[in-house]
């Protein structure tokens, strides 16, 4: 598994342009979430890890986790936005977010750690992620409840993955939610 671990990150490197200097801050937030990066679940929706994310927002084991991953992770950083924290991902939709469209033109730079939120056609349900990397049509995320890269039957987890922008999907990236923190 570590050595799975050596390659996604090396992939991180190596597979989208050089970020400019300031655009490679690395938030507190992410390095929270990075952390986990290799947890699994025990059994459907559940385990200790996973029951202290749903816990950080409420909810018993077996809810879905994604966006209870990331409101942990927010809550443990001190962030200032955005100030909702919920298990469902569309929550972390909000007046502060950037249309997926804008930055698939190049509009828009998404900075790392920034929140990407993608969506189950027009219904409320999706996914959370945080945003490493990102170039335009692509990048590199970490994300709970979700599978590997390259294992569709692999064990849920908190995972690096390979994300693209792909606007007439059923299940796509709709907006990113930029996160910041008190000023010191």
């Amino acid at each position: 598994m570590r050595s799975l671990f050596l390659v996604m990150l090396l992939f991180i490197a190596f597979a989208l342009p050089p970020a400019k200097a300031q655009d490679s801050i690395w938030p507190a937030h992410l390095d929270t979430a990075v952390s986990y990066v290799g947890t699994r679940e025990q059994g459907h929706n559940s385990g200790q890890i996973v029951a202290k994310f749903l816990h950080s927002v409420n909810l018993p084991v077996g809810n879905p986790w994604c966006a209870a991953y990331g409101s942990y992770d927010l809550t443990a950083a001190h962030t200032l936005r955005p100030r909702i924290r919920s298990a469902l991902a569309t929550n972390f939709i909000t007046k502060y977010s950037i249309p997926a469209k804008e930055v698939l033109r190049g509009i828009i730079k998404i900075k790392p750690g920034t929140i990407g939120i993608m969506r189950h056609g027009s219904s409320i349900h999706g996914h959370f992620y945080f945003v490493v990397r990102w170039h335009k049509a692509t990048g590199i995320t970490v994300e709970g409840n979700t599978r590997p890269p390259g294992m569709p039957n692999g064990p849920q987890g908190v995972w690096i993955k390979h994300r693209n922008i792909v606007p007439g999907n059923y299940f796509r990236t709709v907006d990113f939610t930029p996160v910041s923190y008190r000023s010191s």
